[in-house]
């Protein structure tokens, strides 16, 4: 999916898609992640999304598949890369955690409990 000419895409990445991203490198999310580096569409963040992604990967259960000056420096490379966004509003609840909870345009899809594909080992929810 190209954008118009003159334009950037711009892609909003859901928190558990760049924590695969990190987890597993040779997994599609780490794909969309270099892509990203690698300039090819904008990734728009917000407080929320960041504080979400940086706390998910501090709790205990992450401490042995990253350390945490790599969490840190993941982090900073997207807070400092990414297009800042407002944080949305959020009408009601839609998902089981509602953290999890962002507003979109498109249906939604049905829920998943499949874990990162290629992990070392599945963090237990």
């Amino acid at each position: 999916m190209a954008a118009p000419p003159g334009r950037a895409l711009r892609v909003v990445l859901d928190p558990g898609v760049l924590i695969c991203a990190l987890l597993s490198p040779r997994g599609a999310p780490a794909r969309l992640y270099l892509l990203w580096l690698g300039g090819e569409f904008e990734l728009v963040v917000c407080p929320h999304l960041l504080a979400e992604l940086e706390g998910v990967l501090r709790r205990p259960r992450f401490r042995d598949l990253v350390a945490p000056d790599e969490v840190g420096e993941f982090v900073d490379v997207i807070r400092q890369g990414a297009v800042w966004a407002e944080n949305p509003v959020i009408a009601e609840a839609i998902n089981r955690d509602p953290g999890d909870d962002y507003p979109s345009p498109w249906p939604r899809p049905p829920m998943s409990t499949t874990s990162c594909p290629g992990t070392r080992t599945s963090p237990a929810s």
